[in-house]
């Protein structure tokens, strides 16, 4: 099993950028093999933007934008049809799509010269699928399976570990419940309380709904060593493996923030490093006994590194 990393994000576009960097990078050899799609499995808490990954996964793999695929809504009791997409502009985009939105959905389009598909299911769901859903989850995904036609990338969501073996794992953590929606126990109890200790303040965070806790495993080695994708989490994102990251990061108690160092090695996208080096800057400062790095207010410098956030 390879290595798990994971970061700290704030903005729903770090979501975008890292969905959509995997899927562009996983070379074309693997997308070929209609009995063998790679998996990539998304769990997570509930209303945490998980359908951010797949709907990202479309637009990158195929050049569109998610609004131009108009799945079927409501209850269907046939299956549905194949659609042609096209652009507001009148323009066919060489793709076509079936399913039911938020349930199961098909996209195939072409890459590298021939045809790829990439698909979306999430087996959470006891029923409202484009096909008549079988009673258990397993049963379900290899439902969803069989209806594929190409080679490509299958994005498994909610599914229980005992019955899936996912080349890749995205896990994204929010605010929101104390456990992921497939039952597993979060990794991060509280996502802004943990982050507002990293930093030095909480309140900064509160207004923000898009603060997470990501994790990604590569289980694949083949596709890892092919794509560099461990490489890459660390050197362009600034993931962090998670063996390396501070002992009791998690931890709700206050703690106290040792040294400049210590703040610097918080799992913060390198994108936002510069809310880091302020409040290292700031804990230099302080002296033994004082407040911990819970309870330390800063207003300047590390406030103006927020006012460009993405509220949405």
């Amino acid at each position: 099993m390879g290595e798990t990393y994971g970061a700290f994000t704030l903005e729903r576009d770090d979501l975008v950028a890292l969905a959509q960097r995997i899927v562009l990078s996983v070379p074309n050899d693997f997308l070929y093999d209609k009995e063998n799609p790679l998996i990539i499995s998304v769990d997570g808490t509930f209303k945490g933007g998980k359908k951010i990954i797949p709907d990202s996964g479309y637009e990158a793999a195929f050049n569109i934008q998610r609004e131009d695929l108009s799945f079927a809504q409501g209850e269907i009791h046939d299956g549905t049809d194949w659609k042609r997409s096209f652009s507001e502009a009148g323009k066919d985009l060489n793709v076509i799509y079936r399913g039911r939105g938020e349930y199961d959905e098909y996209v195939i389009g072409r890459k590298a010269g021939r045809d790829v598909e990439l698909s979306f299911v999430n087996v959470a769901w006891g029923q409202g699928f484009s096909f008549k859903a079988a009673p258990t989850e397993c049963e379900r995904l290899a439902q969803h399976l069989g209806l594929r036609q190409k080679g490509g990338i299958v994005f498994v969501h909610n599914a229980e570990r005992e019955y899936i073996a996912p080349d890749i794992n995205i896990r994204i953590e929010s605010d929101y419940g104390d456990r992921h929606v497939n039952g597993e126990n979060r990794v991060c109890p509280d996502v802004v309380r943990i982050l507002g200790k990293g930093l030095g303040t909480k309140q900064a965070y509160d207004q923000y709904d898009w603060a997470r806790y990501v994790e990604v495993s590569c289980h694949n080695e083949a596709l890892d060593r092919a794509a560099s994708i461990s490489k890459m989490l660390t050197d362009e994102f600034g993931f962090t493996a998670k063996s390396q990251m501070p002992k009791g990061l998690f931890d709700l108690g206050g703690g106290t923030v040792r040294c400049a160092e210590d703040v610097l090695t918080f799992p913060l996208l390198d994108k936002y490093r510069a809310h880091l080096r302020a409040y290292a800057d700031v804990v230099k400062t302080q002296r033994p006994g004082e407040p911990s790095c819970y309870e330390i207010k800063i207003d300047m410098p590390v406030s103006g590194c927020l006012k460009g956030l993405n509220h949405g």
